[in-house]
């Protein structure tokens, strides 16, 4: 599994537990909804400040997009 569909899942679940919409966290970190959705969808990685803002906003660690002990979902697998 590539490293950007693990933070693309882990950023969608992260938001969704918070019940934000897309649009919404978006707004709250200063990046298009389309960005964000392309980064939850695996076909974009956020860099740093985004990153730290993402996790700042969803008042998560920073490694929690990344956290490698427990297990993650296939999402090549799963349903939208």
């Amino acid at each position: 599994m590539r490293d950007r569909q693990i933070i693309g899942f882990r950023l969608r679940t992260l938001r969704e537990r918070a019940g934000l919409r897309p649009a919404v966290l978006a707004q709250m970190v200063g990046c298009s909804e389309g960005h964000l959705r392309n980064i939850e969808g695996g076909r974009d990685q956020p860099g740093g400040i985004l990153t730290w803002a993402l996790a700042k906003a969803l008042d998560v660690e920073i490694d929690a997009f990344t956290e490698l002990n427990e297990p993650v979902p296939d999402v090549e697998s799963r349903t939208a």
